[in-house]
Formats: C-alpha cells, structure tokens, sequence
C-alpha cells in the first residue's frame, strides 16, 4: 500500500486532510450504524487476520476491556 501525497491532500481550516479521513467523514455522516462503525471493524478484522481467530479475538476483547 502506498502513501498519500501531499498534493491528494486536501486543506480545510488550516489542517490538511488525508483521502482517507475525507472518507471516513462522508461515511460518517450516513444514519446507518454500519457506517459509523466501519473504522472499528477495519481494526478489528486487521487484529483478527494478523493473530488468527483464537488470539484476534482475546486481544479484541481485552482491547474493550480496557475500555471501561
């Protein structure tokens, strides 16, 4: 995966914003649960895939424990 460059940037009150958060704020703005939830499931489905599922899941779970 390669970076974003500056230039796909782009400036909104004094801060530059990646392609990606650009996104991510059009999704959020969406009623349905499933979109606001997309960056949490992108996580957790990274943290499953990269441990297995046994260990993905306790870590997920111990990632919401701490949580609290």
């Amino acid at each position: 995966m390669e970076h974003s460059k500056l230039s796909e940037h782009k400036f909104k009150k004094g801060k530059f914003v990646t392609p990606w958060n650009e996104f991510a704020s059009e999704i959020g703005r969406e009623n349905s649960w499933y979109y606001g939830r997309l960056p949490e499931y992108l996580w957790l489905a990274f943290i499953i895939d990269y441990y297995g599922r046994e260990t993905g899941l306790k870590k997920c779970y111990l990632i919401d424990n701490s949580r609290q």
